[in-house]
């Protein structure tokens, strides 16, 4: 072979998520390069196809199995240099392609970050010492990720990991293993804020999502059943908030209880019927909203105020 050509080199792809279908869809390639350039905002992931060594049917031996044979390709001197390579190498099939992780591009918006704590009881509410977790699936991986985890009071201390690069962890996302403060979370003030955010283009811009919980002190009560037919809306509020699907009976003695996470009432409303109970002059973090009647204690859930 006068001219046995150049060495093979792997196929690259770049590969779009098609939202809502879960496929992914060829936009760029094959090429070499592995630079892809002025790319439109959405999530994407590299196919990278390796070469193979062609392999040809030759005949069959006595038993029936197909013999295969190989390309020598020799340079002008002579000299062997390798074999005739490929990417489809039927009949016999070339390797399988490999996947990068993926990546999302652009600016973020709100749209993109979407997570939770993981508790069983559903309300934030954690006991000193128990796992506090996150689950951080429906994020969209961006080229950095940051938390933040403030206390709401107190000494008003804060850590951070600052911006991380790479995957983000998923949904095992665990704090306690932080141990951010000395103590881990069982310190008084037990009410902290987690800054969950999400960043492309060196962080030029960024997006965050804020969710509060809190480590029960001793004696609180707070882990107590809850009636699911009664609720606080909006939740998290800001400014005021209302309950929902609970009437008021004016032959009862009826109020609403608003306490921190140390168990000290902040505020109290005694006309329950009102519409709408103003918190505009709490700070932010989680409370308790107990409802009582008659002396007894009805309902207790939380209210994460944000503002």
């Amino acid at each position: 072979l006068p001219n046995p050509g150049t060495p093979a080199r792997p196929r690259i792809y770049l590969e779009q998520l098609q939202y809502g279908s879960g496929s992914w869809l060829e936009v760029e390639g094959p090429q070499t390069s592995t630079v892809f350039n002025n790319l439109a905002k959405g999530t994407y992931r590299v196919k990278v196809q390796n070469p193979d060594i062609a392999e040809n049917a030759c005949g069959t031996d006595k038993f029936g199995n197909i013999i295969r044979s190989r390309t020598c390709l020799f340079n002008v001197q002579g000299q062997f240099i390798g074999y005739l390579g490929t990417w489809d190498n039927s009949p016999f099939g070339g390797t399988s392609p490999t996947y990068s992780n993926t990546v999302t591009v652009g600016v973020t918006d709100q749209s993109d970050i979407a997570w939770s704590f993981i508790d069983a009881n559903g309300n934030d509410l954690f006991n000193p010492g128990e796992p506090i977790r996150m689950n951080t699936t429906g994020t969209k991986n961006y080229d950095a990720w940051w938390i933040a985890i403030f206390e709401n009071g107190g000494q008003n201390r804060w850590w951070s990991n600052y911006w991380t690069e790479g995957q983000i962890p998923g949904d095992q996302l665990d704090l306690s293993a932080y141990n951010p403060f000395s103590g881990g979370f069982q310190q008084i003030p037990v009410s902290y804020t987690v800054q969950f955010a999400i960043s492309a283009e060196c962080n030029t811009s960024w997006t965050n999502l804020n969710r509060n919980f809190a480590v029960c002190p001793s004696g609180l009560g707070c882990r107590i059943a809850e009636n699911e037919e009664i609720k606080v809306f909006p939740n998290p509020a800001s400014h005021s908030f209302q309950l929902l699907n609970y009437e008021a009976d004016l032959t009862k003695q009826q109020r609403i209880v608003l306490m921190d996470m140390n168990g000290r009432i902040v505020k109290s409303f005694e006309h329950i019927g009102s519409p709408g109970f103003d918190i505009s002059d709490l700070t932010n973090g989680l409370y308790m909203v107990s409802i009582w009647e008659n002396g007894n204690r009805l309902h207790t859930t939380k209210l994460s105020i944000v503002k």
